[in-house]
């Protein structure tokens, strides 16, 4: 079977544009950093990729939920401390005013201070976040939790958002005011203060009176400490799950750039490869050019 020269400047040509292709490819994969350029490069990676992508954002979407939470509820854990200083404060107080030897005057002094507590109290209760809603209100976080004068009503929500911050993990941002400030028992905490303080200025009050008052204020400060503590444990759980799907995420991503980031030593050396290839294409194609039989003649 003979040969024209015409077949092998074609075959000669081929070659070269065949090296100038897979040169040319392993440029783009250099400068762009990846090896799957378009999704029929391959298939079976593009879905993976995708995949571990919508996972990638689902996981990111669950941390910034969760710092949301951890930020609102250290808030909320402060609150809840600031809560329990006054009313140990308080108890200070009343243990101060059922001594026999206090006055009627004394006991006055002591019920203005508790009435400055109830106002620290509310102020507590209607804390509002930097967004303006008010914290212990629940779902109905447009309203106070609690009015600033009596009757002292819990004017808020008991039903709580959950915030998803894992995969099966939610967690409540906030605590259950209602429960919080004594309102699912026999006397909420501002009725109480307010009640101390009416018996401190009671002309001739009974020091029994008074201290028939610690049982309830211990109860009121119990149900503070329980809040506080189930904020700590959501904290706790924030935490835990932050350090669970950092690893995840850390899985992901490196399955993630080995599916589709190049290997730019493996790259770099196959189009170096690729650009010795060329050359020697376009040598032989300049060779293939100089073939005549008038070059003999």
């Amino acid at each position: 079977m003979r040969v024209s020269t015409s077949q092998l400047n074609r075959l000669a040509l081929n070659s070269i544009l065949e090296q100038q292709a897979k040169a040319s490819r392993s440029q783009l994969e250099i400068s762009s950093g990846k090896k799957i350029l378009t999704p029929s490069d391959d298939p079976v990676g593009t879905v993976k990729s995708l995949s571990m992508q919508r996972n990638l954002e689902r996981l990111s979407q669950f941390e910034r939920n969760g710092s949301l939470l951890q930020g609102r509820l250290a808030q909320q854990e402060s609150l809840m401390t600031n809560g329990v200083n006054i009313l140990q404060r308080v108890r200070e107080i009343v243990v101060q005013g059922a001594n026999g030897t206090q006055g009627d005057e004394s006991r006055q002094l002591l019920a203005i201070e508790v009435r400055q507590q109830l106002q620290s109290m509310l102020q507590v209760a209607n804390t509002q976040d930097s967004e303006g809603r008010f914290i212990f209100s629940g779902m109905d976080e447009s309203t106070p939790a609690v009015p600033t004068t009596p009757p002292f009503n819990f004017n808020g929500s008991t039903n709580v958002r959950d915030l998803q911050i894992g995969p099966s993990t939610f967690i409540k941002d906030t605590v259950d005011g209602f429960k919080a400030f004594g309102f699912d028992g026999a006397q909420n905490v501002f009725d109480l203060l307010s009640s101390i303080a009416t018996e401190l200025e009671t002309p001739s009050a009974s020091s029994t009176n008074i201290s028939a008052k610690l049982s309830d204020l211990d109860k009121a400060l119990g149900a503070l400490s329980v809040a506080r503590t189930e904020i700590g444990v959501r904290l706790t759980q924030i935490d835990d799950q932050v350090a669970l799907s950092s690893g995840v995420v850390l899985q992901l991503q490196t399955a993630l750039s080995e599916t589709k980031d190049v290997d730019y030593a493996e790259a770099i050396t196959r189009f170096n490869q690729q650009l010795l290839g060329l050359q020697a294409a376009q040598q032989a194609y300049s060779k293939v050019q100089g073939l005549s039989l008038f070059n003999y003649l």
